[in-house]
């Protein structure tokens, strides 16, 4: 599956000081207001953790980009191609991950 070319990286940092990497894309041409989806992944391979760019190339792939915003994160230790495994085994957990998504909408609603 080939990148969405729409998509940009952007980071937050957490309050230990490592960061949560998500990937936005807006509607081209950007509107004032728009609808943003943001799509979660499912598990990973604990064993070869993968990149969310895949699976935001594929939601991307399905839904209109004029009209709305599509946001993914990636899983802790996680950052495009390169992956901690370490850093990842240490917060791959519901609540991490719902942690990182509720501060990504919390960032995307300011």
């Amino acid at each position: 599956m080939a990148a969405n070319p729409t998509c940009e990286r952007r980071t937050i940092a957490r309050a230990d000081g490592s960061s949560i990497i998500y990937y936005f894309s807006s509607p081209t041409p950007p509107e004032h207001y728009f609808p943003i989806l943001i799509a979660l992944d499912g598990a990973s391979d604990v064993q070869a953790p993968e990149s969310v760019l895949p699976f935001n190339a594929s939601i991307a792939a399905f839904i209109d980009p004029t009209r709305v915003g599509l946001v993914t994160v990636e899983k802790r230790g996680i950052d495009g191609d390169v992956a901690d495994h370490n850093e990842f085994l240490a917060h791959y957990t519901l609540s991490q991950r719902l942690q990182d998504h509720s501060t990504v909408i919390q960032t995307l609603y300011k």
